[in-house]
């Protein structure tokens, strides 16, 4: 595989059984991912987008094909060891944000730093770092009950960038955000893939976020159908 890909999936198909019932929501679909792209899964609901992101996110396995992370063949690895790719490699926003809301906002982004075994400083600095990368220094203490729709998702960014992945996953990020906060949203997550060259692979139906992409990947029914 090339150096310049980060994921690559061969003749994914994942299915699920529902009262006997086999539903195939992927359906023998192949693509690769290249390092520093932003790339958009564009389809109706109900078209696979989330069950690929959660394989792109190393969240679920393929129930068919092979999955592919910086050209190591990851689909037979043992789920400790892919939670220890996801800690190291990946950065998850969610729609609705997925904030742990006893914690102010440095101490959900410091939350999966703890996790990596960093120094107090070094967690520090990161976590000031990104809050003041998306605008929320002035938050710094607040609870996200305090924080608007569009603070809380800058925070999630927060979070997802503050662990230095190579791979953020985002799945419908501005669904429950007002077109101005939307549109922040995605510009945001352009510059930083810009500034800090990581991967962005989210999900969307949204017709302005897929404009704003520089890859477009169209599905319906569980298969790619053009790109």
């Amino acid at each position: 595989m090339p150096s310049e890909t980060l994921v690559q999936l061969e003749n994914i198909s994942r299915k699920y059984y529902l009262d006997k019932t086999e539903i195939c929501a992927l359906d023998n679909v192949s693509f690769q991912i290249h390092k520093a792209d932003f790339v958009v899964l564009a389809g109706p609901s109900g078209s696979g987008k989330t069950t690929l992101l959660n394989i792109i996110g190393c969240i679920d396995k393929p129930s068919q094909g092979k999955v592919f992370f910086e050209g190591t063949d990851i689909t037979n690895t043992p789920i400790e060891k892919l939670n220890h790719l996801r800690l190291k490699n990946i950065g998850f926003i969610f729609q609705s944000f997925n904030l742990i809301p006893v914690l102010t906002a440095f101490e959900n982004v410091e939350l999966p730093l703890l996790f990596k075994g960093l120094d107090d400083k070094t967690i520090k600095n990161l976590v000031e770092k990104f809050l003041h990368r998306v605008g929320l220094m002035d938050k710094i203490n607040e609870k996200p009950s305090n924080l608007s729709g569009g603070q809380r998702q800058r925070l999630a960014i927060a979070r997802a960038l503050a662990g230095n992945p190579s791979l953020i996953v985002a799945d419908e990020p501005t669904a429950s955000l007002d077109r101005k906060n939307a549109e922040s949203i995605i510009e945001l997550l352009r510059e930083l893939n810009d500034e800090f060259g990581v991967t962005i692979v989210l999900a969307s139906h949204d017709p302005m976020i897929i404009e704003h992409s520089r890859t477009k990947l169209f599905m319906r029914d569980g298969q790619l159908v053009s790109e």
